[in-house]
C-alpha cells in the first residue's frame, strides 16, 4: 500500500500517478481511534476532492452491530468480514474509476493490509488527538488535499 507517501515517476508522461493509479482516484482511508474525528475530516476531505465519501461502520454485519450495541468489544475474527467488505468496496469503487475516501479505524497493520489488497493505491491519513483538538486543524483538509494533488509526502 501506498500508505506513508505519494511520489512521482517524474519520467512518466501524463497525469502523476502512484503506482499505476492516477492521484486523482488514489483511494484514500482516514484512519485513527475513536473520537479523533474520522468521518467529520473524511467527510470534509471528500467534500474537497469532490469525492465520495464512506464510513467504515456502515460495513460492519448484523452480528458485530449487535454485539457492540451490547457494548462486547470486537475481536479480530469480528473485524475480517467486516475489512474485506471495505477492501473489495474500495477495490470495485476503483475499477470503475470512483474516487472514494473512507473512514475506518484501521489501527493495526494487519487491518490496513487487508484494506489495501484490493487497491494497493491506497493512502492512510492518520489522525491523533481528540474530535475536539482535530477541526481546530481543518487547515490538515487542504494540506491532504494538496499533498495528493502535488505527490507530496503524507507524513506529518
Amino acid at each position: 500500500c501506498a500508505a506513508a507517501a505519494l511520489r512521482r515517476d517524474w519520467a512518466a508522461p501524463g497525469p502523476p500517478t502512484t503506482m499505476g493509479v492516477q492521484c486523482d482516484l488514489v483511494p484514500v482511508v482516514v484512519m485513527g481511534a475513536c473520537g479523533t474525528g474520522k468521518s467529520r475530516i473524511g467527510q470534509a476531505l471528500a467534500d474537497r476532492l469532490g469525492r465520495k465519501f464512506l464510513d467504515g461502520d456502515d460495513f460492519h454485519p448484523k452480528a458485530n452491530k449487535e454485539k457492540m450495541a451490547r457494548g462486547t468489544p470486537l475481536e479480530d475474527e469480528d473485524r475480517a468480514p467486516w475489512l474485506e467488505a471495505i477492501a473489495c468496496e474500495i477495490g470495485a469503487r476503483l475499477e470503475r474509476g470512483e474516487a472514494v475516501v473512507f473512514a475506518c479505524s484501521a489501527l493495526k497493520r494487519r487491518y490496513r493490509e487487508v484494506l489495501c489488497s484490493r487497491a494497493p493505491s491506497t493512502v492512510f491519513v492518520h489522525l491523533s488527538g481528540s474530535e475536539v483538538w482535530v477541526p481546530c486543524c481543518c487547515n490538515a483538509v487542504a494540506d491532504v488535499q494538496r499533498r495528493l494533488m502535488t505527490n507530496k509526502e503524507l507524513i506529518g
